[in-house]
């Protein structure tokens, strides 16, 4: 490169990094009286910084060797996509013809290779919108993704609201969201992309129409236990195609190994739904259910311990505490089930057909109302007696339950305040004793009037307290067929809402009344042609029931020997009482 060397005088160099200018013969110059001729020298280069040893070379052809030493002061910084440095010199004169030091700066331009513009990467960044065609993208889900095509922070992603005609264009659109693309790249730093792009990501909106499996959880159980062996992977997805809940592979299973105490003959299935709204699986999630091998001779039971979830086994009720219950056990002798613990919240979705007493089974079970019993086969079942008595929060559909064989339901639903199932079609052909089977049981109002109650001897306290019962109870053939009943002493004690028609009963059996209608506040159905021939207690019969007042002169009193209080705080006019022998 060609370069000017007009400057006078003899030069030498210093081994120092300083530069000093030494003049020839005794006369010494300030090295700032040349300071125009260096910096003439040094802008030569103008498109690219000096080597300073080639700079070091010149200084010292020009003003001889040694004479001035050269330092690179400061080389130039970059603060900007570069097209102009700067380098600062300092020239430090050795005393010998010049003396002092001068600092000059060299300004020179370079080409600099700009790194490429984000738009370069369009393809790739419009593949990463197009990942998602049936739902739209979360911004930090879509960032994370973009930084697989840079470090992060080398692009940046924003969602663009674009205003038109006072709308927000997405609002109009609702499945078209817009980006912007963000490059960071610069000379600087090693981001690779510059600039910026606004892309769009379109989508189509799908309803996701995938049900929870736990809704199907009913028909799993059925399958589950409809095996006494055990199932195998296989075998059960198979199952559930046949069934028609989903087709294959729409549902698949795994057995999970479960923590249990000794040899307990329990399985645990998981279930898994694989339908989304891309597919047209019908279910998602998951569900476990257990199975139990041999369940109809498994006179065991087991039941998750609450203490430290192991699966344990016993031939007696559950301790205290247990929450789920995997098989109800039952004597061998008496087949009578054991009672659940007062905690018990989950049970199996069968009971062995080898139980026939379902006595107390959940009696004063608090938080008790699993569905999973609505399905039970109970045809072997005789004896229901208080099953649910105290069960405050019991009220599912036992309407396809088998009472056909059950001989006692005294006390059944007695304060279950909250059941009100359906439970109209039951078979009580074979019941004989009804006593106190609502009692307390303040919200049913169910229809029974097709209940055969031929055999039943025992009605007392059958609806007492059942605030809200309401229903007609005519007989008609052996609907509420009373000719057996002995005892309806309480019979709708409280009753507050009764006044059904019951007037063509056959009470001719009967042989207590008393209390039966006490303070059933609304009472005063015609019972004027009941047969009373052989009642012998009426006390308090018609006592505090504030509206009846039927004529009942005609009845047959000649065997009542106890009728203390027998209407007081009722409408009853003295000429309608009947005709007592004690009066």
């Amino acid at each position: 490169m060609k370069r000017l060397l007009t400057l006078l005088g003899c030069v030498g160099i210093l081994a120092t990094t300083a530069i000093t200018v030494v003049g020839c013969g005794n006369k010494i110059v300030p090295i700032k009286s040349i300071e125009s001729e260096i910096e003439q020298m040094l802008n030569i280069q103008q498109n690219e910084a000096w080597n300073l040893q080639v700079l070091q070379n010149d200084i010292d052809q020009q003003y001889g060797q040694g004479i001035i030493n050269v330092q690179l002061v400061n080389p130039s910084t970059r603060d900007f996509e570069i097209i102009t440095h700067e380098d600062i010199y300092k020239f430090i004169a050795n005393n010998n013809k010049y003396s002092g030091e001068t600092t000059l700066s060299h300004r020179w331009n370079e080409r600099v290779k700009s790194k490429p513009e984000i738009s370069t990467i369009e393809t790739n960044l419009q593949a990463i919108l197009s990942k998602k065609i049936n739902e739209e993208w979360n911004l930090s889900d879509l960032q994370i993704e973009v930084n697989k095509l840079d470090a992060p922070g080398g692009i940046t992603v924003e969602e663009v609201e674009i205003y038109e005609d006072g709308k927000r264009a997405f609002e109009e659109q609702p499945r078209l969201n817009n980006f912007k693309f963000i490059g960071h790249g610069t000379v600087l730093n090693s981001f690779k992309y510059k600039g910026e792009i606004i892309l769009a990501h379109q989508w189509e909106f799908i309803i996701d129409k995938t049900e929870d499996i736990k809704t199907i959880d009913k028909a799993l159980k059925k399958i589950v236990n409809s095996k006494e062996e055990y199932w195998t992977k296989e075998e059960l997805e198979q199952a559930i195609v046949d069934s028609k809940l989903d087709v294959k592979d729409g549902i698949t299973v795994s057995e999970e190994l479960v923590k249990k105490n000794n040899d307990v003959p329990v399985k645990k299935w998981i279930f898994q739904g694989r339908g989304d709204k891309t597919n047209d699986f019908k279910y998602k999630n998951s569900l476990e259910l257990w199975q139990v091998k041999n369940k109809k001779t498994q006179n065991q039971t087991i039941y998750i311990d609450d203490e430290n979830n192991e699966i344990k086994a016993i031939e007696a009720t559950p301790p205290n505490k247990t929450k789920e219950v995997i098989n109800i056990g039952w004597n061998k002798e008496t087949k009578e089930a054991y009672q659940m613990p007062k905690t018990i919240e989950k049970v199996p979705i069968y009971i062995s057909s080898e139980i026939k007493s379902l006595f107390q089974l959940f009696y004063s079970t608090k938080n008790f109302n699993d569905i999973s019993l609505s399905n039970w086969n109970t045809e072997n079942v005789t004896d229901m007696r208080a099953m649910f008595w105290n069960a405050p929060s019991f009220n599912q559909d036992l309407s396809k339950w088998n009472t056909s064989n059950v001989t006692n339901m005294s006390g059944m639903f007695a304060s279950a305040m909250k059941f009100n199932g359906n439970i109209t079609n039951w078979n009580t052909e074979n019941v004989t004793n009804m006593n106190s089977m609502f009692s307390k049981a303040k919200e049913f109002n169910q229809d029974l009037s097709k209940w055969n109650t031929s055999n039943v001897t025992n009605m007392s306290g059958m609806f007492a307290r059942a605030t809200l019962f309401n229903r007609n109870l005519e007989t008609v053939g052996n609907s509420w067929n009373t000719k057996n009943v002995t005892n309806m002493s309480g019979m709708f004690a409280h009753a507050i809402s009764f006044n059904g028609n019951i007037a063509n009963w056959d009470t001719s059996n009967v042989k207590r009344m008393e209390n039966m209608f006490e303070d059933a506040k609304v009472f005063n159905n015609d019972i004027t042609k009941w047969n009373t021939e052989n009642v012998i207690d009426m006390d308090e019969m018609f006592s505090g029931a504030s509206e009846f007042n039927q004529n009942l002169n005609k009845w047959n009193v000649a065997n009542v020997w106890s009728l203390l209080n027998f209407s007081p705080n009722s409408k009853l006019q003295i000429d309608f009482l009947p005709k007592f022998s004690l009066i």
